[in-house]
């Protein structure tokens, strides 16, 4: 999952000036999924293409990020605006071209956003690129020349993919890519608390299996699991770790085969249950969020972590929930 402090990938196409000014203020320092370059990087000789291609496609192998052109770095720490780039020189246009020509397969959902610096260096921009992980359709390869490299982001570095890199990347890549779908219902009773749970796919490969292995805070008591159910009894009460510590739960796990279920496939949340999952609150009112945690495996594909707040009161009775992380979770049984 992407952060920069509290900037989202998904607040990059707001940005104005003041956002660029900000990240400097509060001393952002580049990450695996942020990088600064100043605006001279954007020129229309051979070298500085390869370099485009290179940082832009070195995010999308790795695990997508941020690209800023127009500020200025020391030590990782940003120290400026620079002069900012004339877009009658270098537009929009041709830095998306210079992306699409020199990097195969394409990127898919690629976004670039100018920016005018208006205050910085009136008539100047600076261009932000907000680079998806690829799911499926890659690893990306820059088609230069002179290069003809796959390359993925490290840290604070690029780095030449290995053969082996690029073989699994290559396998995972082929197969599905599913992810889970939670929504928190508004309840009249407040120690009632009901969701529901769906599945997409980011691949256009179709999944035929998948299990799903729900752990769910214990205090909420599971009144209607649905299609989920108890198979392992090691499991039943285990902990994992939140951000303030570890929280018990409940283990409930659901198959999806075809063709009793029909295909995941791209573009449509599928229904995991035939209707919302009850619980009730054991002791309500006493706190404000629970916590979900999702394992899903399929075949051709790495298994997908998921860790939800749920927040059943959130404002004024209406629910709220958050995925706090794709990042894998460890189980302890007690």
């Amino acid at each position: 999952m992407q952060t920069m402090g509290s900037l989202t990938p998904q607040s990059v196409t707001e940005w104005n000036e003041q956002d660029l000014l900000d990240l400097v203020d509060a001393g952002t320092k580049e990450s695996t999924h942020l990088e600064f370059k100043e605006s001279g990087a954007l020129a229309r000789s051979d070298r500085s293409k390869a370099e485009i291609a290179k940082d832009v496609s070195a995010f999308a192998n790795a695990d997508g990020g941020v690209l800023i052109y127009g500020i200025r770095e020391n030590g990782h720490v940003p120290i400026g605006l620079d002069d900012g780039v004339d877009p009658s020189l270098i537009s929009k246009e041709w830095v998306e071209n210079v992306i699409i020509s020199n990097i195969k397969p394409q990127i898919r959902n690629l976004r670039i956003i100018q920016i005018d610096l208006h205050q910085s260096a009136p008539g100047k921009v600076a261009y932000v690129i907000d680079i998806p992980k690829t799911l499926s359709g890659g690893p990306h390869q820059v088609t230069l020349e002179s290069e003809r490299r796959y390359y993925r982001r490290l840290d604070f570095r690029l780095v030449r993919m290995e053969d082996y890199e690029i073989r699994d990347s290559m396998r995972r890549m082929a197969g599905p890519a599913l992810f889970c779908d939670v929504n928190l219902l508004k309840r009249q009773d407040p120690r009632d608390v009901a969701a529901t749970l769906g599945v997409g796919n980011h691949a256009s490969e179709l999944a035929m299996y998948a299990q799903f292995d729900l752990y769910i805070d214990w205090d909420l008591q599971t009144s209607d699991s649905r299609e989920f159910g108890t198979t392992d009894e090691s499991y039943e009460i285990a902990t994992i770790a939140v951000p303030n510590g570890r929280f018990r739960t409940r283990y409930l796990r659901r198959s999806w085969v075809t063709p009793h279920n029909a295909p995941i496939w791209a573009g449509l949340v599928h229904d995991l249950t035939s209707g919302p999952m009850q619980f009730d609150r054991a002791q309500p009112m006493t706190r404000s969020s629970y916590y979900l945690a999702i394992l899903v495996r399929a075949p051709q594909m790495d298994s997908r972590y998921e860790l939800w707040e749920l927040k059943p009161n959130e404002y004024e009775g209406f629910p709220r929930q958050v995925m706090l992380s794709d990042e894998p979770f460890e189980l302890r049984s007690l």
